[in-house]
């Protein structure tokens, strides 16, 4: 008979703990389906270096048999009250933590109890406050699993493109926006530019143009440049199934506060 997984729960404070994971993290991500890049090691961890102050960390994991199934990148904030709130807060589209797909409920399990028992969440002027959270978002796991209160409330729109084809998005527009923007697509075609869809073997070359333009460019517009020495290049260029947002032109994300 096979022994029944062993899960273990941790709490980090230290950012070289947060680097080490880089592969197991990114691996996660793999199995996460609602994921977005934004949870990916290279942009949190590019984020906590250019942003973080040193003793807030708050980095929760869960393992399953000694993979990682889940994980939460958190950080500590004491104004207006003490609260955890996840890393990239504020200059992130979406936040979110992680689950395993193949073990969503258990993992979001013990990692709302490790969450409200060794963090202290349950005290009432506590609370774990996520927000900018899709609808699909991984996080809305732990609400079924918190021993403690949860309001959930509106947030930030966030427009975004859909991942489909591009005459397929046309039909979407306005029709004089979708005149002007086929006329601009002409252009691009004339002046010999091509698009195609480099497959994930493919992309580290594209990729790591990509990442060195966004890198230095962003760092004037107060966007995080990446100076972890495990962010791969390829956070930039996600398999489409990973960066494919909800349908529609617009999504509204959601926040919650558990206290």
């Amino acid at each position: 008979m096979t022994a029944p997984a062993v899960w273990t729960t941790e709490v980090h404070r230290d950012p070289a703990v947060f680097e080490a994971l880089a592969e197991e993290w990114d691996d996660l991500l793999d199995r996460c389906s609602p994921a977005t890049p934004f949870q990916s090691h290279g942009w949190l961890c590019s984020w906590w270096q250019s942003y973080g102050r040193p003793g807030r960390l708050r980095l929760v994991t869960v393992r399953r048999g000694g993979v990682l199934v889940a994980a939460a990148p958190l950080m500590a904030r004491n104004r207006p009250l003490p609260r955890l709130v996840p890393i990239g807060a504020g200059l992130t589209d979406f936040l979110d933590v992680l689950v395993d797909d193949r073990h969503a409920d258990q993992a979001a399990a013990f990692l709302a109890r490790t969450l409200g028992q060794e963090l202290g969440l349950t005290r009432p002027w506590a609370a774990l406050d996520l927000r900018e959270l899709r609808p699909d978002a991984a996080a809305q796991h732990l609400v079924a699993h918190w021993p403690g209160a949860v309001r959930t409330l509106p947030d930030s729109m966030c427009q975004h493109l859909p991942g489909v084809p591009v005459e397929d998005l046309l039909v979407r527009l306005p029709g004089r926006t979708a005149q002007r923007t086929r006329v601009k697509l002409r252009k691009l075609a004339a002046a010999g530019v091509e698009t195609r869809l480099v497959p994930r073997p493919r992309s580290p070359g594209p990729s790591t143009n990509c990442w060195r333009c966004t890198n230095s460019s962003g760092a004037d517009a107060g966007r995080p440049r990446s100076t972890c020495a495990d962010a791969s290049p390829s956070t930039c260029a996600a398999p489409p199934d990973v960066c494919a947002p909800p349908t529609g032109p617009r999504s509204g994300s959601t926040g919650w506060t558990a206290g």
